[in-house]
């Protein structure tokens, strides 16, 4: 068994090669960066989409975006 100390865990935060887990600010809880798997609901009422959206992105993605 391992023990699970709070400095491995800030090693595992820090070394991760992905930055898969970030510290709350008040360094007392971890979580998962993204790849989220918990349904959140957030209680926002549905709302219409404009007619022209934009979207920040790079533009070596820009193709695959548009081919959708």
């Amino acid at each position: 068994s391992v023990s699970l100390t709070r400095e491995l865990l800030r090693q595992v935060v820090r070394q991760n090669d992905k930055q898969r887990f970030a510290f709350s600010d008040d360094g007392l809880r971890i979580r998962g960066t993204y790849g989220h798997s918990v349904a959140v609901d957030l209680e926002l009422e549905p709302v219409m989409s404009p007619e022209i959206l934009f979207h920040g992105t790079a533009t070596r993605f820009i193709a695959g975006i548009e081919s959708w």
